[in-house]
């Protein structure tokens, strides 16, 4: 129950943060977005900005609609810190999650793994893309989980857009360095994550236990 709790504190914290911003605001600030459909996932081991090994999903996609800024390809590959590989898994709360044949709205920027991309602000960063009887809506944390109109979105966007915005190249894209919050965590070992949840789960008993008798 308390780490029920705890999870659910985290990701309403998280929300939070983004409440007060406006798409208008966030969109100025972001240097590609697209809308795209995911297609293959797949986690690796990869090195960071700092040449420390980390594991990352990496989400390949299929872009339909430049909607801010351009890529060099219609094909890109999305990398997140986090996933699991050789038994041992790193979770980074937030984190966006993408499931493979659902079409998105990704705010993107250049990540320090050369030609790959990153997505921005979590998933703050990405919008569901959803179709209703030939409606598209679209719904994630800036939109407070309420579907709202594609239409009205695209044109936030686009209106957030520079004229003269050209495509993060390749050398670019291995120029620019990551956010380094995230990716200086280290990977967790799923042993010592079940060892912590029990033990959790131990002191919560007993705190229950306690209170009850009192």
């Amino acid at each position: 129950m308390y780490l029920i709790t705890a999870l659910i504190s985290l990701a309403q914290s998280f929300s939070a943060t983004f409440q007060n911003i406006s798409q208008k605001e966030f969109f100025s600030q972001v240097p590609v977005v697209v809308r795209a459909v995911a297609k293959r996932s797949e986690a690796k081991w990869a090195n960071d900005e700092k040449l420390n090994r980390k594991i990352f999903t990496y989400t390949d996609f299929e872009v339909i609609e430049e909607l801010k800024g351009k890529t060099e390809s219609n094909r890109i590959t999305v990398r997140e810190l986090g996933g699991e590989m050789d038994g041992v898994g790193l979770q980074v709360p937030g984190a966006a999650n993408f499931e493979s044949d659902k079409e998105y709205v990704v705010s993107l920027a250049a990540s320090s793994d050369e030609g790959i991309y990153r997505v921005v602000s979590l998933s703050a960063g990405v919008l569901e893309v959803e179709n209703h009887a030939g409606q598209l809506t679209v719904k994630g944390v800036l939109t407070s989980q309420n579907p709202v109109s594609y239409e009205k979105t695209r044109d936030i966007i686009k209106n957030n857009s520079k004229p003269t915005q050209e495509p993060i190249t390749k050398k670019e894209v291995a120029q620019q360095p990551e956010k380094k919050t995230l990716e200086d965590l280290p990977p967790v070992n799923h042993s010592t994550g079940i060892w912590i949840l029990f033990g959790i789960i131990i002191i919560g008993a007993g705190t229950w236990m306690i209170t009850r008798k009192k």
